[in-house]
């Protein structure tokens, strides 16, 4: 049993570790507040009752980029259609003005912690039944 919880804890620090800095870069994107203006190229199939996890195509200076979005952000857009977003130059990042970032890092940083308190928790385990 302490195995399969230190398992755990350790896929959940990992998983933590690869989403943080991602979930980081877009929080200071969209504090920044740098906007640019990126034309819609595909948009996702919002019908099918999933709104997350979807995909979009968009074009910035002439390459074009696929973002994972919610359908909540782009169900009011259309093919073709100009709209502004934030991104850093140098980044593959861009994030809707109205995107709850914040949320996305606290859940992450979340999971890192809950993964640090089962690891704890299984080495304890452990410590504790080998006396």
């Amino acid at each position: 049993m302490n195995k399969a919880l230190l398992i755990g804890g350790i896929f959940l620090i990992i998983l933590a570790a690869v989403g943080t800095p991602n979930a980081f870069l877009n929080y200071k994107i969209h504090k920044s507040k740098e906007a640019v203006s990126v034309k819609l190229l595909e948009l996702p199939n919002c019908s099918n009752g999933s709104y997350r996890n979807k995909f979009l195509t968009l074009e910035y200076n002439g390459l074009k980029y696929v973002l994972r979005t919610s359908c909540k952000y782009v169900n009011t857009f259309h093919v073709g259609q100009q709209v502004e977003m934030f991104h850093k130059d140098g980044t593959n990042n861009f994030v809707f003005p109205n995107e709850n970032v914040l949320s996305e890092l606290f859940s992450v940083l979340t999971i890192g912690l809950v993964g640090i308190a089962i690891g704890f928790i299984a080495i304890k385990r452990k410590r504790l039944s080998s006396e």
